[in-house]
């Protein structure tokens, strides 16, 4: 892995080692899980009952 060297205004370098390419694939596809999660949950709590149905008529 490279190691990553990030200077900062305090004259103190930051460095780290970067993740290998499968490492990232799986938290990319974590990360659009809860994403897709979370978007499902906002839409069924707070849009969907603002919208008028038809049902009941």
């Amino acid at each position: 892995m490279p190691n990553i060297k990030i200077p900062t205004v305090f004259n103190i370098d930051l460095e780290f080692e970067a993740a290998d390419m499968g490492r990232r694939l799986v938290a990319y596809l974590l990360d659009l899980i809860i994403r897709g999660h979370t978007s499902c949950w906002l839409y069924t709590f707070f849009l969907k009952p603002t919208f008028p149905t038809n049902s009941g008529i």
